[in-house]
């Protein structure tokens, strides 16, 4: 009916048919968005706004207004189209009655001010901070001495023997007011103040607030998510052990709360996936569960937030050291969804970026330490980006190359790169996966150069950042981290080259199936052995080498191996290298999306 009216107007050239057709195409929307048809809905609401009655409209038909509009700005922000969505949602929030009508407007315009080219968190925690004390709660922008101290004292008493299965007994939270503070404080000011530069010690003080506010309010839509950062903070403190449990009561406390259109079941799967499960269980198990986490954004309707767990298995991918080719193609349709849903910038530059890596690795390239090529121009990509988010994207574009860098052991450019890293070395990201890539290389980059650099002075200070890589490493494994062993006994043969460390390095690497660092271990065992003119040796550990980079499908590496070993590798293994018998397989999938670009009308009826 909405449809009919729609196109009764356009072929009549009418504006505007009056607030009962506006009202038809706000209900019709409605069942859109329930049935999870994100476009359709978008157009219904559009229509919506243009059949009011303008004259006046927020005092003839305020209600009607309202709810189409704020409607219209989520749905907005949900498709990509920040400006759009926080104009509309400003209008909201200077004709609004009061904070309760407002209230959605105002997270329209806080994840506004995070998803544009700049990403400016430190804005969002000074915005949020203002809507709290509009709710009369006052929260300190920074944790004096000691503070933290007293408010994990109070935590502690709210938890006998540090369980939290209280939780599980509490009633679901009905006061309105106490569910949008929750709301503020999970949401909003905990991850802007992890992801800004000014306000991180807020972080753990949302986290902390949250939870204890959960016994006053009761369980509510993100009970879950307040859980789940507290185990951030756990895991990040070395309590492998307990952050893992709170991440399993969070999922629990997911099942008590109905899977809905705008529900946080993928968000909080991700986030207990890349925080905490990648430290205490395989990268293995995460790539399932990051895939599972994608499902639950799509089936919520927030089709844009679904390509965030696809970037975390892009990353964790690598650690696993799965086939590339499988990666890439995913990348290829990652890209062009991240595009189509209007994503966060810096979200596609990611898969650009990781996927220009993998090219640079499948092919022979004039400098393949340079992004440059068919996903991306490095330079090009940077100048897109201003203010937090040129400094995301520098960070992830000089973590690659150096990735690069360490493959085709190009000295040089590593050195450029480590320095560039610096500010990282110490950085305690909440995405593990992604520090683990960067301290890796970073490791491994920093020996290398601790035995290369032609400066005493030089070979000190990247002989210490290695050091630091592998003391970090060292401490994941002393905490529990499963995934840190082999970077352990890389680091270690890195650091006192020998057959004994090089040996036991591959061995640990075959034995979680990291093809990509046993091929690494392989090559620079060759080196050494070549060093100690030993050629028996040197052709042994070249040829495996040779093997492995052609089974991970790095055929740039291999051909840049096989130039180097020429008159040593034998016969088999350059067959071998490029017959690898690893197959991957593409984990991505566009259909799930399809279903919000229309409404199924037969499901009404069931």
């Amino acid at each position: 009916a909405a449809n009919q009216m729609n196109k009764y107007a356009e072929l009549q050239n009418e504006a505007s048919l009056g607030n009962d057709v506006a009202t038809l195409n706000l209900e019709a929307a409605k069942l859109s968005l329930e049935k999870g048809a994100i476009y359709p809905a978008l157009d219904l609401l559009v229509n919506a706004e243009k059949h009011m009655e303008l004259g006046q409209r927020w005092v003839h038909s305020y209600d009607l207004t309202l709810e189409v509009l704020t409607i219209l700005a989520e749905t907005q922000l949900q498709m990509g189209k920040v400006d759009k969505a926080m104009e509309v949602a400003r209008l909201v929030v200077d004709h609004g009655k009061s904070l309760n009508d407002k209230f959605r407007a105002h997270i329209v315009i806080l994840q506004g001010l995070c998803a544009g080219r700049d990403r400016h968190y430190d804005l969002g925690v000074e915005k949020t901070l203002e809507l709290l004390e509009m709710y009369g709660e006052k929260h300190p922008k920074k944790l004096l001495p000691g503070q933290k101290c007293v408010e994990k004292a109070k935590l502690k008493k709210m938890f006998p023997k540090g369980s939290i299965e209280r939780l599980m007994e509490l009633p679901l939270a009905t006061d309105e007011r106490g569910i949008q503070i929750q709301t503020l404080l999970v949401d909003h000011l905990s991850p802007c103040a992890s992801f800004g530069s000014s306000y991180q010690s807020l972080n753990w003080f949302a986290s902390a607030r949250a939870l204890k506010n959960t016994f006053k309010y009761g369980i509510c839509s993100v009970s879950n998510m307040a859980v789940l950062n507290m185990a951030v903070h756990l895991r990040l403190e070395g309590h492998y052990e307990e952050a893992t449990e709170y991440c399993e009561y969070a999922l629990r406390i997911s099942e008590k709360i109905p899977l809905k259109l705008g529900s946080n079941h993928g968000h909080v799967r991700m986030t207990a996936c890349g925080a905490v499960f990648s430290a205490s269980r395989s990268y293995n198990y995460c790539l399932n569960e990051l895939m599972e986490s994608r499902r639950e954004f799509l089936r919520a309707g927030l089709a844009s937030k679904s390509i965030m767990p696809t970037l975390g298995y892009s990353t964790v991918y690598l650690c696993v050291g799965l086939p590339l080719a499988a990666l890439e193609e995913d990348l290829v349709a990652y890209s062009k969804d991240a595009k189509y849903f209007g994503c966060p910038y810096t979200m596609l530059q990611w898969a650009l970026i990781v996927r220009q890596t993998i090219l640079n690795l499948q092919k022979s390239v004039n400098d393949p330490t340079i992004l440059r090529g068919d996903a991306m121009d490095q330079d090009e990509e940077l100048q897109k980006v201003e203010g937090h988010a040129h400094k995301m994207t520098l960070r992830d574009i000089n973590t690659h190359r150096l990735l690069l860098a360490c493959y085709y052991s190009d000295w040089d450019t590593a050195e450029v790169l480590v320095d560039a890293l610096d500010e990282y070395l110490d950085l305690n990201d909440n995405f593990l996966a992604r520090s683990h890539v960067r301290r890796c290389y970073l490791g491994l980059a920093g020996f290398a150069l601790g035995r290369k650099s032609k400066s005493a002075k030089n070979r000190k200070k990247y002989g210490a950042v290695g050091k630091k890589m592998l003391k970090s490493f060292t401490t994941e494994m002393k905490y529990g981290s499963v995934n840190a062993y082999p970077m352990v006994t890389m680091l270690e043969a890195e650091e006192a080259p020998s057959k004994h460390s090089y040996d036991k390095a591959i061995k640990a690497c075959a034995r979680l199936g990291q093809i990509h660092h046993e091929a690494y271990m392989c090559e620079r065992a060759a080196e050494f052995f070549e060093e100690q003119d030993d050629e028996g040796w040197a052709q042994f550990y070249a040829d495996q080498a040779v093997i492995l980079y052609g089974e991970w499908g790095a055929a740039g590496k291999t051909n840049q191996l096989k130039q180097k070993y020429k008159d040593r590798l034998s016969t088999a293994s350059q067959e071998l290298s490029v017959n690898g018998s690893i197959q991957g397989r593409p984990r991505y999938s566009a259909k799930e999306l399809e279903g919000l670009r229309e409404i199924d009308w037969e499901s009404f009826g069931a």
